[in-house]
């Protein structure tokens, strides 16, 4: 039925959008032509004129504007869509209203640039051109003959001498044109640019400053920086937002950053030699000379902030201010504690406090870090070996002795007694009695027992069967799972296998088709086939069909997917794992890469989001575009040919 009305339609001659979000329905456009949904909204045009309705295809603003570009260009960026009127540009805001006057000769879409928080157009009178706020006004008041888009702050501009030079951000002329108006130079990352000045090419910082002398030959940014460090032939520099800082007298090999403030450097000279630098810029001062195999840090014990050093298979610790308070004869030394530091020497552990001082002499098999008032330490009695523990004098506090042992974290600990594992609080009452054979220690589980409080489920085995406890030892939830993992923190779901089928479950025992959580790497699962069913395809989850009115559907590609492409008279679109329609089958072609979502309509090709609403679309000018997927902080170039 719902096929054939479509078809009817579109024979009529007149443009259809379904949308089927609140339930399947059709609403009828009677227009000569219509756009893709942008913000709530529907271009439609009549007339050659651009108007616009909601997505129940109800009219709020009846076609005004001149149709100047293809109608499924028309969206908005960063909240204003460019239009026409009588021949001028302005823009509409997503109320509909008319923010920014039609008074423009040409105007181009509202941009951003990495460095800036606001948005800007192009736009030109009498063949001069300007920067546009969104809020109407102008960056600066001059025209240029031409202006090029904003790069990490600065953007080119031609003069009325035909010479370039950029503005900053306010639109001040910060270095005059000067420079051959042929190319269209950018700065970079590293607030550097690569200019012709009387036919040669030299490189210039953010204050027009000549630094082809420094050499760069290869950038390298930093992860954990808000400095970018650019590496040159004869000695390193930091290159900021407006000046080029020498970091030492020294030569380095390589640097790269520990931190914020402090910058790993190497030498060659005797082989890789390594130090540390606290960075401050022109007064960087060397803290740890170059001279160790490796370097780690920094690192706080609570009572001193440190550097590791390793040489020769052995290691030291300097603190921040570049002093050395442990000499390199410790065969490990710890990254964590609360005022000790947990170290080993001749095969025996012990702990040391800030000032390089043995509090606890090295005479343990075993250790783990103090966390707490008291720790855990392996110690030999008879013939076999035990599990103590002492408080930060070394004096041991429990009399009771354990096959193994955690490390105390929000008061409680796991500890393991005759091959069975409980938890303890810092007074030594048992609050878990010993009878799980889970070991509250696997490696992606450690520290879920920490994190907890009396009434969230822990995962502990007994009897080959996994199950759910509480801090007060009290079962919530069956032993009845043959695999069990800890409840995620962002979904509350945790990942169980029984029965030979693995699925997630709520607190209450109930499956959950929950989600995606970066941190514990849970993924939802769905068992969504495709399916024919009188002469139309489908979907079906655990055997039950829904969405069976499709002419074609492409099946979820990965467990991941959150929809699939499907098809309606010949347009596609997208559908979830609900049956929900999210992307109205409008187009000729949809292709699902990852987060990017590309979609033909005739020979063009284009970007959208997973609601619908355009982004990009290729032309002539434009066939490659670099695009920045959410949550994704890397750029990925999409290309989007432009078939003539």
């Amino acid at each position: 039925m719902l096929a054939a009305l479509l078809a009817a339609l579109l024979s009529s001659g007149m443009s259809v959008y379904a949308d089927y979000n609140m339930g399947l329905r059709v609403a009828t456009l009677r227009y000569a032509e219509v756009g893709a949904p942008t913000d709530g909204w529907l271009p439609v045009f009549a007339g050659g004129k651009l108007g616009f309705t909601d997505l129940n295809g109800v009219e709020k603003m009846a076609p005004t504007y001149d149709k100047d570009r293809d109608a499924l260009e028309y969206r908005f960026y960063n909240n204003r869509m460019k239009v026409r009127k009588n021949g001028k540009y302005g823009y509409l805001d997503k109320y509909l209203d008319e923010a920014i006057p039609c008074e423009y000769d040409m105007a181009y879409d509202f941009e951003g640039d990495a460095s800036l928080s606001e948005h800007y157009a192009i736009v030109s009178k009498e063949d001069r051109w300007i920067f546009l706020c969104d809020n109407g006004k102008t960056l600066g008041e001059t025209y240029y003959k031409r202006v090029d888009p904003f790069s990490w702050g600065m953007a080119a501009v031609v003069g009325d001498n035909d010479s370039l030079g950029f503005v900053n951000r306010k639109g001040e002329l910060v270095i005059p044109c000067k420079y051959d108006a042929h190319q269209k130079p950018q700065f970079d990352e590293y607030y550097t640019c690569e200019v012709t000045l009387n036919g040669e090419k030299i490189m210039i910082n953010s204050s027009g400053e000549d630094i082809t002398s420094e050499n760069i030959i290869r950038g390298v940014r930093s992860d954990v920086s808000r400095y970018s460090m650019a590496d040159v032939k004869s000695q390193w520099k930091s290159l900021t937002r407006r000046q080029t800082y020498e970091l030492a007298a020294t030569p380095y090999d390589e640097i790269s950053f520990l931190s914020d403030d402090y910058l790993l450097v190497m030498t060659k000279k005797e082989g890789k030699q390594y130090g540390v630098l606290r960075f401050e810029g022109a007064q960087s001062k060397e803290l740890i000379p170059c001279g160790y195999d490796n370097i780690h840090g920094p690192y706080n014990s609570g009572s001193v902030n440190y550097f590791v050093v390793e040489k020769s298979g052995k290691y030291g610790a300097y603190t921040i201010q570049g002093e050395m308070f442990l000499p390199c004869e410790y065969q490990m030394i710890g990254k964590e504690g609360s005022q000790l530091i947990l170290v080993e020497k001749n095969d025996l552990f012990g702990f040391v406090d800030g000032q390089g001082k043995e509090v606890v002499a090295c005479q343990f098999n075993d250790a783990r870090p103090f966390n707490a008032a008291m720790t855990a330490v392996e110690v030999p009695k008879k013939d076999k070996m035990v599990w103590n523990f002492i408080d930060k004098t070394g004096k041991v506090v429990y009399t009771p002795e354990y096959d193994d042992a955690m490390t105390f974290q929000n008061g409680v600990c796991p500890v393991k007694r005759h091959g069975a594992w409980g938890v303890i609080n810092e007074t030594g009452k048992i609050i878990i009695p010993f009878k799980y054979e889970y070991s509250f220690s696997d490696d992606n589980e450690r520290w879920s027992y920490a994190k907890s409080k009396v009434g969230d489920p822990i995962p502990v085995s007994k009897d080959g069967k996994f199950g759910y406890v509480d801090l007060s030892g009290k079962t919530l939830l069956k032993f009845i799972y043959d695999e069990a993992s800890a409840f995620d923190k962002k979904s509350g779901v945790a990942k169980v296998v029984a029965n030979d089928k693995t699925f997630f479950i709520d607190k209450k025992g109930s499956a959950a088709e929950q989600m995606v959580d970066e941190e514990s790497s849970m993924r939802r699962t769905r068992e969504i086939e495709v399916v024919n069913l009188n002469g139309k395809r489908g979907l079906a989850k655990s055997g039950e069909p829904f969405a069976t009115f499709l002419d074609d559907v492409k099946p979820f590609a990965t467990a991941n997917d959150y929809y699939t492409p499907i098809k309606i008279v010949n347009k596609w679109g997208l559908m979830n794992g609900a049956g929900e329609i999210v992307v109205p089958c409008i187009y000729d072609a949809i292709e699902v890469n990852g987060n990017v979502i590309i979609v033909r309509v005739l020979s063009k090709k284009g970007l959208i989001d997973a609601k619908g609403n355009s982004l990009l679309w290729a032309d002539e000018k434009r066939e490659q575009v670099e695009w920045i997927p959410l949550p994704m902080d890397e750029k990925q170039t999409i290309d989007l040919y432009y078939e003539r």
